[in-house]
């Protein structure tokens, strides 16, 4: 009920899947004792609640660029972007290594992003030593904030891939959606956005 009341107030809600796949999560225990990577982490990523959504899928292993597409599209999803990340990470890696795979209406196309080509400078997690979780809060508040460095770089480059993911068109620019999201951070938008959202939202009468 809250992540509805928050997509409906803000356009924007953040879940978890004991909420939407349940029979899922109560494998959570088990998993845990494993310890092993199963077809479950895989499955995980390909569901959403929300119908006809455009998705960004992060995988650990090269073949999966071409198995996730498939099932995404047998799955009926028209638009999502499958990239390669460290442990299969929500963040795509901002080094130029990394392969990517757009899915559009049934079509699909593999590329690498040059940082330089979109206006910004190479950065992947390795190169942010966090010290503590407080760490990592305080750094990625300053970049919100508008502070420069590769924390900015990776909050602009993953905001950039999930506005060209969402864009209708075919004429709109990955370097576009770049600037599109630094106009974000440097008006101050962001982080108003951030704090409007961290406000509970009263939920019933």
């Amino acid at each position: 009920m809250e992540a509805e009341l928050s997509l409906a107030e803000h356009g924007f809600s953040a879940t978890r899947a004991e909420h939407y796949l349940p029979e899922l999560h109560a494998l959570l225990d088990l998993r845990w004792e494993i310890m092993r990577r199963t077809a479950l982490n895989v499955v995980e990523k390909i569901v959403s609640p929300v119908p006809g959504s455009r998705m960004m899928i992060g995988v650990t292993h090269r073949p999966f660029l071409e198995s996730i597409p498939e099932a995404l599209m047998n799955l009926g999803i028209e638009h999502a972007l499958v990239y390669g990340a460290i442990e299969g990470s929500d963040e795509a890696s901002l080094d130029g290594n990394s392969s990517l795979v757009r899915m559009r209406n049934g079509e699909t196309e593999e590329f690498r992003v040059s940082p330089e080509s979109v206006g910004l400078s190479r950065a992947t997690r390795a190169d942010i030593p966090w010290k503590s979780p407080e760490d990592e809060t305080n750094r990625s508040l300053a970049a919100l904030e508008g502070e420069a460095g590769p924390v900015g770089d990776l909050i602009l480059y993953n905001a950039a891939l999930r506005l060209w993911t969402a864009t209708e068109d075919d004429v709109t620019s990955l370097a576009g959606c770049v600037e599109r999201a630094r106009e974000a951070l440097s008006s101050g938008a962001a982080i108003r956005l951030l704090a409007t959202l961290r406000q509970p939202i009263p939920v019933g009468g």
